[in-house]
């Protein structure tokens, strides 16, 4: 993967509370947005990694995408890409620095907290 000091594949959970999430807060937590991040979407927010969570334990892991011409789960090979895998899968995207912020914002400020429709990016997966 290209840039693979620096990225990874980050999600955003399905997770809010009153204080920092924690291994054990967030159990239970489904994602609810997936890609291709820099080390920066964290750090460039105001935000740090606080620790680990292996997700095997809420049995969630990475999605499977669209990635160019072939199938991946995370970033492991599945098989080639089929046309009709377009109405299965969404694509791995890469997400600008603030995109995850612009994410969270829009789904537990605007729409769980105001009561609006989801974010149209909500239902692609």
């Amino acid at each position: 993967m290209p840039g693979s000091r620096v990225a990874f594949l980050g999600g955003l959970l399905d997770w809010h509370g009153p204080s920092k999430p924690t291994n054990e807060s967030i159990s239970g937590s489904a994602f609810i947005e997936q890609g291709i991040m820099h080390i920066r979407a964290i750090t460039n927010s105001g935000g740090s990694i606080l620790g680990y969570r292996d997700f095997s334990l809420d049995s969630l892991g990475p999605w499977t995408f669209i990635y160019g011409n072939k199938i991946q789960c995370g970033f492991r090979f599945i098989r080639p890409w089929q046309i009709t895998d377009n109405k299965r899968f969404t694509s791995l995207s890469w997400c600008g620095y603030e995109v995850i912020q612009t994410m969270a914002n829009q789904y537990f400020v605007d729409h769980l907290t105001k009561g609006g429709d989801p974010p149209s990016w909500l239902s692609r997966h």
